[in-house]
Formats: structure tokens, C-alpha cells, sequence
């Protein structure tokens, strides 16, 4: 048996040996829980309907959590199997840039449905963290709750939504791209180019 068979013995051999804790193992080590914040630009789709129109017509954010694994891409077969197990996700291909050359290319296997998201609720729920994951888990979890239940479109929702954000991911020294001052400002004074009404909708309320 030459080389390449041997690698391909000891894949397959570790595909049927893939556990919910060998999931877990690369979870605590190079799983991420966040959300993020993005601005609704000024336009409409043509298919937008009117309904899904006025839906976000007194938004200023949109609110997108995600999930992922980062490997490097040498380790993608990985994340295959991993997608494989839940049923559902992404595995993205990111190449070293030019600014970044020392950089090797990475994969992610990346889940951003938000009836997928819940399905991984109920799975993490169910194991074991031994890390500060752990508590990133239960961070993403409240933003969850928030968000499905509709409560984050207000700018009180927004403003517990970064606070919740600003909690997670710590241990990486990550920042966001939008950080929580900016989101401060911008509500309290929206651009122009916002789509929709928000101004007008915020000023018949009082948020706190």
C-alpha cells in the first residue's frame, strides 16, 4: 500500500469513527459563533413585494448570525465530513492574499440559515464545553432569542444585540467591523441613504 492509499484508508477510517466529540474537539478549537451588523442600503430588489418592503422599511440594521469552522485547507476533507453530519452549511475557500502572502489558504464550513442555526442550538445544547466557548454559545443563543423574536429591530433590540457581540469571541482579540460606537451614532442619527422611513417611525416611539 503506498502513501496515498494510506491516506485515504486512515480518512475513511476516521469518517466512520466521527463522533459528536471529535465535532466538539474542533468546535472549541476553531469554531465561532458571532453576528454581525450591516447597514440596509438604499434600493429595492425588483422581486422585493410590498409586504417584505414595509418589513424593512423601519429597520436600520440587518442582523446576521452565523457559525463556523475555520481549518486550514489542507484539512478541508474535514469539514466535508462535518457537513455531512449536520445535513446542512457551507464550505467557503479563502486564499492568501496578496496583502497577506505568509497566510496559507483556509476553508470554512459556514451556517447562516437561521432554521439551520436553531437546528445547531439544539445540538450544542446536548454536549459538553470545556472552553469559553462555552460561554459564546450562551451569548449567540440570547441573540438568537432576540432576533426571532422580532425584538432587535427596535434601537433598543440594536443597542442589546452589541452588547451581547461585544461579550463573544474575546479570547481572539477579534474586532468588528462595526464597532459599537459607530452603531451608537448611526442611530441616533441616520444616513439618508437608509432605506426607508426609520426617522419617522423611531419619532412616534421612545426607546430606551
Amino acid at each position: 500500500m503506498n502513501e496515498a492509499e494510506e491516506i485515504v484508508k486512515f480518512q475513511n477510517n476516521m469518517f466512520r469513527e466521527l463522533s459528536d466529540d471529535y465535532v466538539m474537539g474542533f468546535v472549541e478549537g476553531e469554531g465561532c459563533f458571532s453576528v454581525a451588523l450591516r447597514l440596509y442600503r438604499d434600493y429595492v430588489p425588483r422581486k422585493t413585494t410590498k409586504r417584505l418592503r414595509r418589513e424593512r422599511e423601519a429597520q436600520i440594521f440587518q442582523v446576521k448570525p452565523s457559525f463556523r469552522i475555520t481549518l486550514a485547507d489542507k484539512d478541508s476533507f474535514v469539514l466535508e465530513k462535518i457537513k455531512d453530519k449536520f445535513g446542512f452549511g457551507k464550505i467557503y475557500e479563502q486564499k492568501k492574499s496578496v496583502k497577506n502572502p505568509q497566510r496559507q489558504d483556509i476553508r470554512q464550513y459556514t451556517v447562516q440559515n437561521f432554521g439551520d442555526l436553531f437546528k445547531l442550538v439544539k445540538f450544542f445544547e446536548k454536549q459538553t464545553f470545556f472552553t469559553s466557548k462555552g460561554t459564546d454559545f450562551k451569548l449567540w443563543c440570547q441573540a438568537l432569542k432576540l432576533i426571532k423574536s422580532g425584538k432587535y429591530k427596535t434601537p433598543k433590540g440594536i443597542r442589546k444585540i452589541c452588547q451581547l457581540r461585544d461579550k463573544m469571541n474575546r479570547k481572539k482579540g477579534k474586532t468588528h467591523k462595526r464597532k459599537t460606537e459607530e452603531v451608537e451614532r448611526i442611530l441616533e442619527n441616520p444616513p439618508e441613504y437608509i432605506l426607508g422611513p426609520f426617522k419617522q417611525a423611531t419619532e412616534k416611539q421612545t426607546y430606551t
